[in-house]
C-alpha cells in the first residue's frame, strides 16, 4: 500500500489525524485540515535539537519540561497540528497527555531553521503560534548561529532579542544560558 493510499484525501479532523499510520521516515503535520509531509531533519539539525533540549531541560524548574518533536494541537477547526523542534511546557500537562500538547499548555516553541522550512517557520508558524497565544517563539538558524526571540504582545509576536554567541534568556521566569555557536557542532 502506498503512503498516499493510507491517508484520507479530505480535510482532516482530529479523529482522522489520530487514525493516521505513523511514518518514521517523514515529519507529518496538519495545517488547516491539510496533511503536510516533509523529510525528516538532517543529522546536524537533530544535534541542535538534542543539545538545546538538554540545555533547556537542565535549566528549568521541576514544574516545567523541555520536549523535542511532540505534536502541538494549535487549532481544532480546521485542524492544525504542528510538530515543533522543541517545546517548553508545564510538566503536569505533559503527564496528562503523553501523545501531544495543547497550545494552551505551551510556554515556548523553538524551531530550528533548515532549507525546507525557512519560510514556513518565519511566516506561517509565526502567525499560527501567535494566534494560539503561545507566549514565546524562538527561531534558531544554525547556518548563521543566530537566534531570534519573539515574545507575544497584544496577540502578535514582537522581536524581543536578536542573539549570537553566548546568551542568557528568560524562559518562563528562569535564566537560561548557552552558547548558540556550539549547538550545531558535530
Amino acid at each position: 500500500m502506498s503512503m498516499a493510499a493510507a491517508w484520507p484525501l479530505n480535510l482532516l479532523s482530529l479523529d482522522d489525524w489520530e487514525s493516521l499510520p505513523e511514518h518514521e521516515s517523514h515529519r507529518v503535520e496538519c495545517v488547516e485540515g491539510v496533511l503536510v509531509v516533509a523529510p525528516r531533519p538532517s543529522i546536524s539539525h537533530q544535534r541542535v535539537v538534542f543539545r538545546l533540549t538538554r540545555v533547556l531541560d537542565a535549566s528549568l524548574p521541576e514544574h516545567l519540561v523541555a520536549v523535542p518533536e511532540i505534536d502541538v494541537l494549535v487549532d481544532t477547526e480546521p485542524l492544525t497540528m504542528r510538530s515543533p523542534d522543541i517545546v517548553v511546557m508545564d510538566r503536569a500537562a505533559a503527564r496528562r497527555d503523553l501523545v501531544r500538547a495543547s497550545a494552551a499548555d505551551v510556554l515556548l516553541v523553538v524551531e530550528i531553521l533548515s532549507d525546507g522550512s525557512r519560510r514556513t517557520d518565519r511566516v506561517t508558524k509565526l502567525s499560527e503560534y501567535a494566534e494560539a497565544q503561545i507566549p514565546e517563539y524562538w527561531l534558531l538558524d544554525p547556518d548563521t548561529n543566530r537566534l531570534l526571540v519573539h515574545t507575544l504582545s497584544q496577540e502578535r509576536y514582537v522581536l524581543s532579542h536578536d542573539c549570537t554567541g553566548v546568551v542568557t534568556l528568560d524562559v518562563a521566569g528562569v535564566d537560561v544560558s548557552f552558547d548558540i555557536s556550539t549547538l550545531g557542532e558535530l
